[in-house]
């Protein structure tokens, strides 16, 4: 499902953000696509634009059964998830782009 972020994120760092559909970005360059979903891996084999496509697949949050508390774990550790797997990925692509001599 597509839409705002629920209140079990914990706020933290997602602002005004929301997940989107890809037909907002096309025609649009982009050196990295990052999908996160499980679903996508699915929905969104083939990333009809340039740049690099990787997917780090986490389960939809939102789909979470159990006791609040217990949802509420679900959803901090798709954060935290995201979190470290994007901060890794980063790092892959930064240390990727440095020329060979370390400049």
């Amino acid at each position: 499902m597509y839409g705002q972020f629920g209140p079990l994120a914990d706020g933290r760092g997602v602002g005004g953000a929301r997940s989107k559909v890809v037909d907002e970005f096309l025609g649009q360059a982009f050196d990295l696509v990052v999908t996160v979903c499980d679903q996508a891996a699915e929905a969104c084999p083939v990333w009809p634009g340039q740049g690099r496509r990787v997917h780090l697949g986490f389960p939809d949050p939102a789909s979470a059964q159990g006791s609040p508390e217990a949802i509420r774990q679900v959803f901090r550790g798709v954060r935290d998830g995201l979190t470290e797997g994007l901060e890794r990925l980063l790092r892959e692509v930064e240390r990727d782009a440095q020329p060979p001599d370390g400049r």
